[in-house]
């Protein structure tokens, strides 16, 4: 016998609310560190790294989410992007080329 689990659809609202915010957050921490190497503060992403005492590889793929669609960052920061969509979520996206992600973005 199997149990079905059914979420309440305010509990459901919460979590999404959640990711959206925790979404906005990495988004803006990504921008941040972008903007960082750029400033001419570090030399490398492995010296930025070691300095903001965070694991380079963390780094690497919060960089990496500034190269979402501009149209799926819009959509994250105006609270308007697709229902489920979260961070695992918009790792697995990594295509260079932006019609790919709106494409997956369904």
């Amino acid at each position: 016998m199997h149990a079905i689990l059914q979420i309440n659809p305010r509990t459901r609202a919460a979590q999404n609310r959640q990711h959206a915010t925790a979404l906005v957050k990495v988004l803006a921490r990504a921008f941040w560190y972008q903007r960082t190497p750029d400033d001419g503060r570090y030399a490398a992403i492995s010296e930025m790294a070691a300095r903001e005492r965070i694991e380079r590889g963390y780094l690497v793929s919060l960089l990496r989410l500034t190269l979402l669609a501009p149209d799926i960052v819009e959509a994250i920061l105006n609270g308007q992007q697709p229902e489920g969509m979260t961070l695992p979520g918009l790792k697995r996206l990594f295509s260079v080329e932006w019609p790919q992600h709106s494409n997956a973005r369904g």
